[in-house]
């Protein structure tokens, strides 16, 4: 393929300038025929004038950067102590579909449109998968022991609060649905202070605080195991005294039977506080000590040493320790709160986290989240959908 250019341009290639005299043809290497650009690029600018009719690929661009004449990009001052890498490779096989397998080709996260109200799920076409999780959670609360049936009239002049279905979407580091999700919540801005709650303080881990343990981790050659405390709000036990209306899918709202609620639920105002502090309670009790600085961050020391960390983020729990160590832990907990194993660390409260262990470097990334924002926005034939089909509109 040739590329005629009439007057001087001046091209950056591979780090190399280039200077083409008017009139001198030049070879550009034929990119794949499977990529197509949908217009050809012309310009014309003070005599310029330049037709190009060639497709290229991202690897191409990379490497044919134009530049301003030499001009150098300086590197952005807030990240001086910080050491970059480019991890282009995951954003291009999000957007090129290769690492897709089978079984996981079958649903993405973002063809499933999250109802907003109940009646919504069970019409949509995915009803089936809702439902399930609505009976999944109500009898996570029958066997939590979250209410009790009472008569309307047990409630006297307390309030009887609504309440809602609230769905959403576990995925995966890649957006794939790991499951669906259905949680009650009630609507705890129908409370009253001094009433039905009274303190309502949660503290929450700094991620920055998470990274330092990790990396603090990695540094010992501990493992790092992941954990999710299923229906974790369900586990404390309230000392007010709160009545709710009987949930969708579970008995007819407004009649006379009621529910009240003997542990903590989704939606009240005092939930965090309660699950914290039952929390807390357990992991005292284990012989793990909270550190000052941050509330979120356990500590178990042996012997004036570190032996192991704990971190909490509301219900996810990370533990660093030696593997025997951290599965006899998990057990423990496992006694009383209902544990989910998601295995060692990889992807974290929307932060992908890749550990070396040869090198003991640690990298967070958000490459899923990236392309997330850039697939409606991309326009372009290398796109594909969730199944892998090229169909160049994502």
């Amino acid at each position: 393929m040739q590329m005629q250019i009439e007057d001087v341009v001046r091209l950056d290639s591979e780090r190399e300038s280039v200077l083409v005299q008017p009139g001198q043809s030049v070879a550009v290497e034929q990119p794949p025929a499977a990529i197509a650009v949908p217009q050809p690029f012309a310009s014309n600018h003070a005599g310029l004038s330049m037709q190009m009719d060639f497709a290229t690929t991202i690897d191409t661009v990379a490497r044919h950067r134009v530049s301003r004449f030499g001009r150098k990009r300086k590197r952005n001052s807030r990240l001086n102590n910080f050491e970059l890498h480019y991890v282009a490779h995951k954003l291009v096989k999000v957007l090129q579909c290769e690492f897709i397998s089978p079984t996981q080709s079958r649903l993405h996260s973002r063809d499933v449109p999250v109802p907003a109200t109940y009646k919504q799920a069970i019409r949509s076409k995915f009803a089936a998968y809702w439902l399930a999780a609505i009976a999944e959670e109500l009898e996570s609360l029958r066997k939590h022991g979250v209410w009790q049936v009472v008569d309307r009239s047990a409630a006297g002049k307390s309030a009887v609060i609504t309440n809602k279905w609230v769905f959403g979407i576990k995925k995966d580091e890649n957006g794939f649905v790991k499951r669906f999700k259905a949680r009650l919540v009630i609507h705890g801005f129908k409370q009253k202070f001094g009433d039905n709650y009274n303190e309502t303080f949660a503290p929450v881990i700094r991620f920055d605080t998470i990274r330092v343990a990790i990396y603090f981790a990695v540094q010992r050659r501990w493992s790092i195991f992941q954990y999710d405390v299923k229906t974790a709000f369900l586990h404390g036990k309230l000392t007010e005294e709160v009545f709710m209306e009987m949930p969708q899918g579970n008995g007819s709202p407004g009649n006379r039977e009621i529910c009240k609620l003997i542990k903590s639920l989704y939606g009240l105002k005092q939930a965090p506080h309660v699950w914290n502090k039952t929390l807390h309670r357990h992991l005292v009790a284990l012989g793990f000590t909270r550190l000052e600085s941050d509330y979120g961050l356990y500590p178990l020391l042996e012997k004036g040493e570190i032996v192991m960390l704990l971190t909490v983020y509301v219900d996810d729990l990370l533990l660093m320790g030696e593997s025997s160590r951290c599965e006899s832990i998990a057990r423990k907990l496992a006694a009383t709160f209902e544990l989910v194993e998601l295995g060692p660390v990889k992807y974290l409260l929307g932060v992908e986290v890749s550990i070396d262990r040869e090198k003991n470097t640690v990298f967070f990334s958000e490459t899923n989240y990236v392309a997330e924002i850039l697939i409606p926005y991309a326009r372009l034939s290398w796109c594909c959908d969730a199944r892998g089909n090229h169909d160049g509109n994502c």
